[in-house]
This record gives structure tokens, C-alpha cells and sequence, in this order.
């Protein structure tokens, strides 16, 4: 029992340094497609979808953060005689922290699961392997502008929530609680410097380069789905499947190889080529030579 649990906990560590390190190969990859050939119009849509189309769930977010944190803090600073501090610890607690996570999260949220989507939908569609019919890495070509627009608009979009926050917690500071604006806004000048925000803008760039890295990996690590199979087998009905004994005859296993599925049988359009695969599945290519000799179906 123990060595079992031993065994489980090791293989889940391997899984995990297995796929950090294969993060860390695609990112690699994207750093070094990006100097190669920028395409400032993919980068722009990207930005546009990724950043602007962000817009109003950030803001949402962030207002409220801003007016709960006010709400529940302002009372028992007031009660303190400490209502001057009120807008400094706002502004200081968005800017450090509450920000930039907020933001990676709304942003992952919506901008990485879409990211996925779309490239997936483009491997199991086969557009990636055009890409590369046609010389054109496609880590560089849809990685590259997306990788580019997270690390930019991701940071602009925490400078946006950070002051939509400071300005929900304005809001309910003099609306609620009666505190003066010129009491909010210095408290902000006095208490909060630029050093504040500036690292929350650099953990954005951070949160916005692993958003990109892991929507683009599982994105192109997509499995085929059943799209190219599919394919096959339709090729088989249409073409694939010749009535004739000549050639089934001829057939051998070695001929279509180990890289076709088993289901390409199901292009036999007889049913005793089913039957008999089904009875011998336990087999290997025995079965498939039985199905061969008595079908009239050659191997396309």
C-alpha cells in the first residue's frame, strides 16, 4: 500500500516537471520567434480582442473590489479617528496586490480559455498543418501576437482596474461615510508612492506572458479529434475500396503499416469484414489478413 502510494505521488511529479518543462520549451520557442517576423496587424487584433474586449468585466470587478474594501474598512478607521488613511490603504492595496491578481484572473478567465478554443479548433481542423505546408512556423505566427498583446494590454489593464478601484472606494467613502474629498484624494498622495504600482504593473507583465504560454500550449497540444479519421475513412468509401479480388489478394498487413487506425476497416462496405474484426480484435494483424482474404474490398 505504501509503495503504491509512492509509486502514484511520483508519477504525478513526473507528470508535473513533464509539463513545466514542456511550458518552458514553447515559450522559449515564442521568444525566439518573436524578433524573426513581427505582424503589427495580428498583433493589433489580438490586443484588441485580448485587452479592449476585456473592458467592462474588468471594470466590473474592480469597482466592486474597490467599494467592498472601502465599505468594510472605512467604519472601523472612522471609529479610530484614522478616516485620513482611508484612500492611501486603498490605493496601496489594489496597486501591490488586489490588481494585478484581479486582472490575471478576470483575464485567464475569459483570454485564455478563448485562446485554447482557438487554437485547438485550428489543430483539429488542420489549419496549423497548413501553416506548416507552407513554411510558416505556426508558434511564431499565432503564438507570437498573442504572447505580445497579454504582456502589454495585461499591465494596461491593471493601471485601468487600479483606478477604477481607487474611484469605487472614492464613491462610497464620500457617499456612505461622509469623508471629504480632499481627505480621500491626499491620503493617496501622502501614503502611496510610484513604487507601489509599479510592481504590481511588473507582476502583470508576468501574469500576462504564463496567461499566454499555457492558453497557446494546450491549445496546440489539442489531440486530432476525430476530424482527420474522418477523413480517411471517407476517402476509403469514396475511393479507397475497390471491388476487387486481384487486389485483396495481393494485400499484405505490411502494406498500409502500423500508422492507420484499425478503424480504417470500417471502409469495407460488407459486413462481414466488421464481424470478423470484431471476433478476432483480440488479435492483431491476424485479423486484419483473415478480413482481407474474404472481403472484396482492397486496402486503399
Amino acid at each position: 500500500m505504501f509503495i503504491r502510494f509512492l509509486e502514484y505521488i511520483g508519477s504525478w511529479v513526473l507528470k508535473l516537471l513533464f509539463l513545466v518543462g514542456d511550458m518552458t520549451l514553447l515559450l522559449w520557442e515564442i521568444f525566439k520567434q518573436l524578433p524573426k517576423k513581427l505582424r503589427p496587424k495580428h498583433i493589433l487584433q489580438q490586443m484588441s480582442h485580448l485587452g479592449v474586449d476585456t473592458l467592462p468585466i474588468v471594470s466590473l470587478t474592480l469597482l466592486f473590489t474597490g467599494m467592498v474594501m472601502t465599505l468594510q474598512m472605512a467604519g472601523e478607521m472612522i471609529q479610530f479617528g484614522a478616516e485620513s488613511t482611508v484612500g492611501g490603504v486603498i490605493a496601496i492595496a489594489t496597486g501591490r496586490e488586489l490588481g494585478p491578481v484581479l486582472v490575471g484572473v478576470v483575464t485567464a478567465g475569459r483570454v485564455g480559455s478563448a485562446m485554447t478554443a482557438e487554437i485547438s479548433t485550428m489543430k483539429v481542423t488542420e489549419q496549423i498543418d497548413a501553416l506548416r505546408c507552407m513554411a510558416v512556423n505556426p508558434v511564431g505566427y499565432l503564438a507570437g501576437p498573442r504572447m505580445l498583446a497579454c504582456m502589454v494590454m495585461v499591465p494596461l489593464l491593471t493601471v485601468y482596474g487600479n483606478l477604477i478601484s481607487v474611484l469605487g472606494g472614492w464613491l462610497v467613502s464620500k457617499e456612505y461615510f461622509g469623508i471629504s474629498n480632499y481627505v480621500y484624494w491626499h491620503s493617496i498622495e501622502q501614503y502611496a508612492d510610484g513604487a507601489d504600482f509599479s510592481g504590481g504593473l511588473i507582476k502583470a507583465v508576468v501574469f500576462g506572458m504564463v496567461i499566454a504560454t499555457v492558453g497557446c500550449y494546450y491549445g496546440m497540444r489539442a489531440p486530432e479529434g476525430t476530424s482527420r479519421r474522418t477523413a480517411w475513412q471517407e476517402a476509403g468509401g469514396r475511393s479507397g475500396c475497390a471491388a476487387s479480388p486481384a487486389a485483396t489478394s495481393r494485400w499484405r498487413p505490411a502494406d498500409c503499416g502500423a500508422r492507420w487506425p484499425p478503424s480504417w476497416i470500417i471502409c469495407c462496405p460488407t459486413a462481414f469484414c466488421s464481424r470478423r474484426w470484431t471476433r478476432t480484435a483480440s488479435r492483431t494483424w491476424c485479423s486484419l489478413t483473415e478480413c482481407a482474404s474474404s472481403c472484396p474490398c482492397a486496402c486503399w
